[in-house]
């Protein structure tokens, strides 16, 4: 059982990778699973979880990498 399981409050720790100037890429397990990414796009930053499914649009980048990472630890731990 994962830790993330165990413990229904805990973090997920995302790997980032910054692809280029517009494009991250979130991966977990030291870069094997692709989780998710975030784009910056004219209206802001574009979240997308690992399947493209889009999150939404976030003003900032912290806010978008969250989600990101919030939307896969729900994913884990429900």
């Amino acid at each position: 059982m994962s830790a993330a399981i165990a413990q229904p409050n805990a973090v997920i720790a995302g790997r980032w990778k910054h692809v280029d100037s517009a494009l991250w890429v979130a991966t977990v397990r030291g870069g094997a699973e692709h989780i998710g990414l975030v784009q910056r796009t004219p209206d802001g930053y574009d979240a997308r979880d690992r399947l493209d499914r889009r999150i939404d649009v976030f003003p900032d980048h912290r806010s978008a990498a969250r989600a990101v990472l919030d939307t896969y630890a729900d994913g884990v731990i429900a």
